[in-house]
């Protein structure tokens, strides 16, 4: 099964998730989010990242808080000018989440994305498949 798949939508753009565990669905929609936005790096496009940040964010349930994960990697990246596409949790829960990302300075993106969006959010666990999300991005 594929890792994320991006799906057509009036005016927006809509990710599904797909993942063996709740962990591996935020780190798929990270990547899933980058490939979106198109960067292109300053330099070599298959450097390994080399920029690295600490989050750390509270949200009141789950499918909030793959949101809230995503607007700050969104604000980081408007802020700072780097995408960050990698994560390793140190701890996640269902309302809390502290990482650490890893990405690479950004000279251009291909696709804006305003923010993540709570329209037809959700986060499940499908019987014998894993888990599945979907969130729908602003651009």
């Amino acid at each position: 099964m594929k890792p994320f798949e991006i799906l057509s939508h009036t005016a927006d753009v809509r990710l599904k998730i797909h993942g063996s565990s709740k962990e591996e669905i935020f780190k798929n929609a990270l990547k899933g989010m980058g490939q979106i936005l198109g960067p292109v790096f300053n330099g070599s496009e298959f450097e390994q990242p080399n920029k690295t940040h600490k989050v750390k964010v509270d949200s009141p349930d789950l499918a909030a808080l793959l949101v809230d994960f995503l607007n700050e990697v969104v604000a980081l990246l408007g802020q700072q000018k780097i995408l960050y596409f990698k994560s390793n949790f140190a701890k996640l829960t269902d309302t809390h989440l502290e990482a650490e990302l890893e990405g690479m300075s950004v000279k251009e993106l291909g696709e804006e994305i305003k923010a993540a969006t709570y329209h037809e959010l959700y986060f499940k666990e499908s019987p014998g498949a894993g888990w599945e999300a979907m969130v729908i991005f602003d651009i």
